[in-house]
């Protein structure tokens, strides 16, 4: 079975996880990336203000992104930080998620994931398409600079999901590198995980990007 065919069947797998309530089974394959050291603050085309949410931000975010209102509730009282993307007109066009905590619980697979102490993890980003050319995603990295610092960690750390190249690509030009791939199968609500250290290569970087 070539690459093409895998990711087609991936895809038509999670719609039938998302469209049919309580599917007995599923399967995620997730790549995880780190970034050692502080980034290095870049120049961005956006001009609006880039900042870490407050209480009064919730019900903008939640405002522009119904759909996740109770998820930014419940990040923000578990003390997770959200940064987000305003227009000088109010609009918020993008977000990110941190969790500085000790384990993340990633409620799709069901998996919980181990967060060193020099560690921030990264999850559940988003910026609207007519942004993502205009340095969004880098502001955010420019401010996550700042927390680092503040917060003494020198480490981020995510993952991409397997059929998402795009993000792959731009998580490893600004240097973040692949260290471990999971697979997981949740057969009714109860996660399997294999995992695998990886060590990046041009090998391993053409296989993810160009299946």
């Amino acid at each position: 079975m070539d690459c093409k065919t895998k990711k087609r069947l991936y895809r038509n797998f999670k719609c039938l996880n998302k469209n049919i309530p309580f599917f007995p089974f599923q399967y995620f394959q997730y790549y995880f990336l780190e970034y050692r050291g502080i980034p290095h603050k870049q120049k961005i085309r956006f001009d609006g203000k880039i900042a870490v949410a407050k209480e009064e931000d919730l019900r903008e975010l939640q405002r522009f992104f119904s759909s996740k209102a109770k998820k930014f509730e419940r990040r923000l009282k578990k003390g997770h930080l959200i940064v987000i993307a305003q227009e000088q007109d109010g609009r918020i066009v993008g977000y990110e998620n941190l969790d500085f905590s000790a384990v993340h619980l990633e409620r799709h697979s069901g998996i919980e994931i181990a967060i060193p102490q020099d560690s921030i993890y990264l999850y559940d980003a988003y910026i609207d398409p007519q942004y993502r050319m205009r340095g969004v995603w880098v502001g955010f990295k420019n401010l996550i600079g700042n927390l680092m610092v503040e917060k003494k960690r020198n480490r981020l750390m995510t993952f991409i999901e397997w059929d998402n190249p795009t993000s792959l690509k731009t998580h490893l030009q600004f240097g973040f590198k692949i260290y471990e791939k999971r697979c997981i199968w949740r057969i009714f609500g109860k996660p399997l995980v294999k995992t695998e250290s990886l060590t990046q290569n041009p090998q391993l970087i053409r296989a993810l990007l160009n299946h």
